[in-house]
């Protein structure tokens, strides 16, 4: 007997919780994401009309709309491409390693490197979040998401509009920044609503850098604020005010000697848009604005196609629009996020688990048509399963959804593999099991009876009378 358990060969707990669903800002385990990425024919050929259209400096729309099933990964493929940009603060230097890892990287940033932008700042939003979005405007989230970027407050909103205007406008936002009144700094002030007001009106008439501003009478920063509160309603920030905003923002930070550009992302417009024509059309109106007057670089994704969207909700789709430039996203097959996310091996791990697979009998299944196998990778990444059993599992699960239901390759995503797979160790005890230990194949009957309902009841009384 030894004390080794399988838990202790993985590079993370095989019990621990599934993380939520990718956020596209949430970029705090980098590392992380891009050990777990997967770069499929596809992702490159996402990541190469990316990069012509960042490179690109004609009138031509610079949008791309990728669609694919939820859990295809396009959200983790749209954080990393933020990722890539080198411009998200803390992670510059992790952008080159996408690039050694990975050719369609490398040729994105080959592509941004040799074009006219010095600084291509990414302004990435989640619109799955639909507390967030309820009561607001695309154009607004996109103008919160610039506030984020240039590290200016941005609750409530109107202090987002208010810090915008003082630093373009008059360059003020540093030192009103570092202000210290009355035992607060701004940032203090800003957390409780009650206190915020009153002390904008005595801290910066106070202030010697105000003299001569709007700023310099407790009257005129009142002023000030209401402009702002009624510039920033959902009704009053139109798309027009948006390009505005981005545009003089853009000529301010070129003050530097150095080119920007915004490149603009919008995840899970789908589901942002819904079933609701008033918000298509607002995306419409947006995009269409943005792409007339500035032509940045849009990238957007979503669970079904664009083109689809336009001919329901409006009824025509014009062949030459922008909206028609969509990149399909076949994401990794499931078992390969399976093996990168939930089986991933620690150094010692790995070395551990090849030498078991060395002195082991191969018993791989014979099966009459082995074409149909993935490229399923190396065998170690699969244990605790046999190399081909991920693979197996996924077509079974997929062939065992209801007659009735239209189902493709795709319908068993990467996260109901992943419940399966912990159940394995959180229900079934395998994260104590001795190193060498094998699943079989009566286990992951158990695994899908319990974690399923997808095995019908006169399958179980067939198998029942064999046992």
């Amino acid at each position: 007997m030894t004390d080794t358990t399988l838990a202790s060969l993985f590079d993370s707990s095989p019990t621990r919780e599934l993380e939520e669903v990718q956020k596209v800002n949430e970029v705090g385990q980098a590392e992380r994401d891009i050990d777990e990425f997967y770069e499929t024919d596809s992702a490159r050929k996402v990541l190469t009309e990316l990069g012509q259209i960042v490179n690109s400096t004609g009138s031509q729309p610079r949008f791309r709309y990728v669609h694919a099933t939820f859990g295809s990964g396009k959200t983790h493929l749209l954080k990393l491409i933020g990722i890539a940009t080198g411009e998200i603060e803390g992670l510059e230097a992790v952008a080159p390693k996408l690039s050694s890892q990975f050719s369609g990287f490398k040729e994105f940033r080959d592509r941004l490197n040799s074009s006219h932008i010095d600084h291509l700042v990414p302004l990435f939003m989640n619109l799955l979040d639909r507390d967030k979005v309820r009561d607001s405007t695309l154009s607004l989230l996109i103008y919160e998401e610039l506030g984020n970027q240039l590290n200016f407050p941005t609750d409530p909103l109107w202090l987002l509009e208010w810090a915008w205007t003082l630093e373009i406008e008059h360059g003020l936002w540093e030192a009103v920044n570092a202000v210290d009144h009355d035992g607060m700094s701004l940032q203090e002030a800003a957390q409780d609503k009650a206190a915020l007001r009153p002390w904008l009106y005595e801290a910066l008439p106070e202030m010697d850098e105000t003299d001569g501003t709007p700023y310099a009478t407790k009257e005129g920063v009142k002023e000030s604020i209401e402009q702002a509160t009624g510039q920033i309603s959902t009704e009053a920030f139109t798309p027009d005010e948006l390009v505005e905003r981005l545009d003089r923002t853009k000529r301010y930070l070129q003050e530097s000697g150095e080119t920007y550009e915004f490149l603009i992302g919008l995840d899970e417009v789908a589901i942002y848009v819904g079933d609701q024509q008033h918000r298509y059309r607002e995306f419409l109106e947006t995009v269409d604005t943005l792409i007339a007057d500035i032509n940045p670089p849009i990238l957007g994704t979503g669970q079904w196609s664009l083109r689809d969207m336009q001919q329901d909700f409006m009824g025509e789709v014009d062949p030459e629009a922008w909206y028609t430039n969509e990149i399909p996203l076949r994401g990794a097959d499931t078992e390969i996020i399976v093996r990168k996310r939930w089986l991933r091996k620690s150094d010692s791990g790995t070395e551990t688990v090849h030498d078991l697979l060395e002195q082991a009998p191969d018993f791989e299944p014979k099966l009459a048509d082995a074409s149909e196998y993935t490229d399923v990778g190396d065998p170690v990444e699969a244990y605790p399963f046999r190399e081909h059993d991920l693979w197996l599992l996924r077509e079974v699960m997929q062939s065992l959804k209801k007659e009735d239901l239209e189902v493709d390759r795709e319908y068993v995503q990467g996260r109901a593999l992943l419940i399966l797979v912990r159940s394995l160790f959180t229900s079934f005890d395998w994260a104590e099991k001795e190193p060498g230990a094998v699943v079989a194949w009566d286990e992951i009957y158990d695994l899908i009876e319990c974690e399923t309902t997808d095995i019908p009841g006169w399958a179980k009384d067939q198998i029942q009378k064999v046992e």
